[in-house]
């Protein structure tokens, strides 16, 4: 295979006699499904190793052929295909080998003078290719890939204070941490949170490189690299939690930022207008979460609004109810709303108030292990709606009748919607169990919707960043709450 795409053929012949064109979606997923056994990337690294140790330089032409397969496999491969098909050995043999070929360069004298190395380009494109992906993404953090390309970079700026790699390797870096990024937000492929990934990239000190690295100019202002880059900023300026924890001032990542829009650091002319403009807008959202901090007071984790009050409170600090789990900031609040709250309250057995216990438990932690990317979801559904965070509801199928609880590994199915279309007849804006729900069980939805008004007439005044949920548990009830984030 690899001598037919090193003479230009792009066309390979299956086991079956088929041939196929592996420069298309179709061929390489074709070869994949074929294959007895994926071993591209370990046989790589041993011709490139056998190359090495001969004295033996490999060709210019070799070398862009050789990152045209990583491309191909990397962009044409089906997500589940390529966690099914290609080995995680097989994989952390290349990353393995671009770890040690980082190490070489970084005391290479011509990287330290001039940012430029050739032989980075050949370690580093494949993975930006490569990082598409969650599987690879995932052992990368596992690994000391970040740290090591951190610590290559910083000896080149080390050299004069604000000295940058060259213009194609900042742009590789670029591309590389933001596919990396936004599988963290986007993916939850082997239970790995975005919030750890985020403490795993401000860790290893790649995040503040990448802001560096994204002043740089691209030969080619349009397109994928510069698409990926802006979406990338984009996303950080959505994510009001990430922003508040790793970007303000003192922390590394909010000195780079803020010294990179004093002129300070950064490429020294030729910036794109779009990618300042990200930039500046990033640092207006630190500056917005901060006075929102300061005028409600922080809490970790998920907050409830108090029954009585509305002010929002954090899950640890909750008095509740005995008998209903009815959330309060203190005693004399719990006091304050007896008498609204005696009527409606419902006195629940002991195993019924357990068993609601261990299910509030469970959403709590699903909330709060995909807290960045429900964060993020919010606020770009707010902005499509036009309303306010308070305004929307949040739909989760939590429990299947199997027992089943997809929505601790993948959230990407949720539906955010206006709590005034729940009155509405629009059976499609639900998700599917919803509107199921309302099909063939109508009053359960009609006790929905009054539940729903109910809560939302009683915390009339509820912060602005609080918001509902609704979601599906054990035996087809429902969870209905309104909290925030923090």
């Amino acid at each position: 295979f690899v001598r037919r795409f090193q003479s230009s053929r792009h066309d390979v012949s299956l086991p079956n006699g088929n041939r196929v064109d592996i420069s298309t979606k179709e061929g390489v997923n074709a070869l994949l499904q074929q294959a007895d056994g994926f071993n591209f990337f370990s046989e790589t690294v041993k011709k490139l190793n056998m190359s090495q140790n001969n004295g033996r330089r490999m060709k210019f032409k070799t070398k862009s052929k050789l990152i045209s397969v990583f491309r191909l496999f990397a962009q044409n491969t089906d997500q589940a295909l390529f966690r099914e098909k290609i080995p995680e050995l097989e994989i952390q043999c290349w990353l393995d080998y671009v770890i040690e070929g980082i190490k070489g360069l970084t005391t290479n004298k011509s990287w330290i003078q001039t940012g430029h190395v050739t032989d980075a380009w050949l370690l580093l494109e494949p993975c930006a290719f490569l990082f598409c992906h969650a599987v690879p993404v995932v052992l990368a953090f596992e690994s000391e890939f970040f740290q090591v390309l951190s610590s290559f970079i910083k000896v080149r700026k080390e050299s004069d204070g604000r000295a940058m790699p060259s213009t194609r390797l900042c742009n590789q870096i670029a591309l590389l941490v933001s596919s990396a990024f936004t599988v963290s937000v986007v993916g939850f492929e082997n239970n790995w949170s975005s919030e750890k990934s985020f403490k795993k990239l401000e860790a290893s000190g790649i995040l503040e490189e990448f802001l560096r690295c994204v002043t740089e100019p691209a030969p080619q202002m349009k397109g994928g690299w510069f698409d990926a880059v802006c979406n990338t900023l984009y996303l950080l300026e959505l994510s009001t939690r990430i922003l508040l924890k790793r970007f303000q001032k003192g922390k590394p990542c909010g000195d780079t930022l803020q010294a990179i829009l004093d002129g300070k650091d950064g490429a020294r002319s030729g910036t794109s207008a779009e990618v300042m403009k990200r930039l500046q807008a990033i640092a207006a959202a630190i500056m917005s979460a901060t006075d929102a901090e300061h005028e409600h007071g922080s809490c970790l984790g998920l907050a409830y609004p108090c029954s009585n009050c509305v002010k929002l409170v954090s899950k640890g600090s909750c008095m509740h109810c005995a008998q209903c789990n009815t959330k309060y900031c203190s005693k004399k609040c719990q006091r304050d709303h007896w008498k609204v709250h005696r009527s409606g309250c419902k006195q629940c057995t002991k195993t019924e108030l357990r068993n609601r216990e261990t299910i509030q438990l469970s959403l709590e932690n699903v909330l709060e292990k995909h807290s960045d990317y429900i964060d993020v979801q919010l606020t770009e559904a707010c902005h499509s709606l036009g309303a306010k965070r308070n305004e929307v509801i949040l739909e989760l199928d939590f429990f299947m009748n199997d027992g089943i609880v997809p929505a601790m590994d993948d959230l990407r199915e949720l539906k955010i919607l206006s709590i005034t279309e729940y009155s509405e007849v629009r059976g499609e804006i639900f998700s599917p169990w919803v509107s199921e729900m309302k099909e063939k069980k109508p009053d359960d939805y009609a006790r929905l919707v009054t539940v729903l008004m109910a809560r939302k007439a009683a915390f009339s005044n509820i912060p602005s960043e609080a918001f509902g949920v609704v979601a599906r548990t054990a035996g087809g009830s429902l969870w209905i709450k309104f909290l925030a984030f923090s």
